[in-house]
């Protein structure tokens, strides 16, 4: 499975569905306010980051960078990405850099989710980035 998406395997039912029953609802409406909270957190620490860093980048180009870059609006350098069809070109007009590409001094977020933030500061981690990852998920939300 991708664990940066929604999947789902579904086939048609001839019975009746039995849907949850209201005592699951209380703690899907728990979940679901502690990832908003998240993101209210994760777009929190972007505007620290934009007060404080000289340049910031965020990294990757799709869903999740584009809706910091709206919540930071014009306080984002640049994004950084690593498929080489985008390097060079522009997201929302800033341009797209590769990581060996980014400006010298510059802080570079990884606002995605913790785990795949986790394993990409990994992967560039000896590259000299300044890399920041983003707020940990409530141990509940994640489960």
């Amino acid at each position: 499975w991708v664990p940066k998406e929604i999947s789902v395997l579904a086939r048609p039912v001839s019975g009746e569905v039995v849907l949850p029953g209201p005592e699951r609802t209380g703690d899907v409406h728990r979940r679901i306010s502690e990832y908003v909270q998240w993101l209210r957190d994760v777009a929190a620490l972007g505007r620290r980051l934009a007060d404080d860093a000289r340049l910031l980048g965020i990294f990757g180009t799709s869903i999740a960078a584009t809706w910091l870059a709206a919540q930071l609006q014009d306080r984002v350098a640049f994004f950084v990405d690593e498929d080489e069809s985008r390097v060079g070109r522009q997201h929302l007009g800033k341009p797209i850099h590769r990581p060996a590409d980014v400006p010298r001094g510059a802080v570079v977020y990884l606002a995605l989710a913790p785990a795949i933030a986790s394993l990409i500061a990994g992967r560039l981690g000896t590259s000299g980035l300044d890399l920041v990852l983003p707020p940990a998920l409530s141990a509940r939300a994640g489960q």
